[in-house]
């Protein structure tokens, strides 16, 4: 477990310092670093007999690439923008019926553009390429490719809606979902942000360069499997491991 979260963090890091390069050389001033850490205590499978449970290390940034702003024909202010999205989980499954636990490899790199027209309408496209692996099945993987297109609407500066597609893979099929929610800033510092069918949370601003969140979201994903103790009778290679949860973050 530790080999491979050493080797990850590391790798993490030297693509951190190339990118603070680059972003010097092409005068962009800055970028988001983020990360995160989940765990799922033991819990029974619902279609088998057994146990399960996980720790979750992620780590992923997103660099602006090309940022324009401008002067619309009322003499507003808007903005157009392109960035790199990338996203990486290291997932350690525990399946008490396996003879090895497997690590679950998740790796996302999108390109997302926002355009801001300076009315009060936002644009904002996002397309990725995910894998969802383990550390086996990772040397020969199946790509997918979800997508995002949003409409948003700032209606005054307390309140907007928003309106769009997501383009999604979860539990083995595609599917593409409509989006619809708003945020609303219901006291000082304090917003509500509503998106259906994804997730509610509130937001609570105390400076200008810090917030709090609390964030309620339920989701569902499928990785693919190494069937290297032959489960169930099963001959195929690989499995598809599939995961629905309602988190609680804050």
């Amino acid at each position: 477990m530790f080999k491979h979260l050493r080797g990850f963090l590391i790798l993490s890091f030297l693509l951190f310092c190339c990118l603070i390069g680059n972003s010097q050389n092409i005068n962009i001033p800055s970028f988001v670093l983020k990360t995160n850490f989940k765990t799922i205590p033991d819990q029974n499978f619902k279609d088998t007999i057994g146990k399960f449970s996980s720790n979750e290390f992620e780590i992923g940034f997103s660099f602006p690439l090309f940022t324009k702003l401008f002067v619309n024909k009322l003499n507003k202010s808007g903005f157009y923008n392109i960035s790199i999205d990338n996203n990486n989980t290291l997932i350690f499954n525990g399946i008490d019926f396996l003879k090895k636990s497997n690590t679950l490899y998740n790796i996302n790199f999108g390109l997302k553009g926002i355009y801001f027209t300076g009315n009060k309408n936002l644009w904002i496209a996002k397309i990725s390429s995910n894998l969802f692996e383990d550390e086996y099945s990772i040397s020969d993987p199946t790509p997918r490719f979800p997508g995002l297109l949003l409409f948003d609407r700032l209606v005054n500066k307390k309140f907007s809606y928003h309106l769009g597609i997501a383009y999604r893979y979860s539990f083995g099929t595609t599917s593409a979902l409509p989006v619809a929610g708003l945020k609303y800033e219901f006291a000082n510092s304090w917003k509500l942000n509503l998106s259906l069918p994804f997730s509610v949370s509130v937001q609570y601003k105390a400076t200008d360069e810090l917030f709090f969140l609390i964030k309620l979201r339920a989701s569902g994903a499928i990785s693919y499997y190494t069937n290297n103790d032959n489960l169930f009778g099963l001959t195929q290679q690989k499995l598809m491991y599939g995961k629905k949860s309602n988190t609680l973050s804050i």
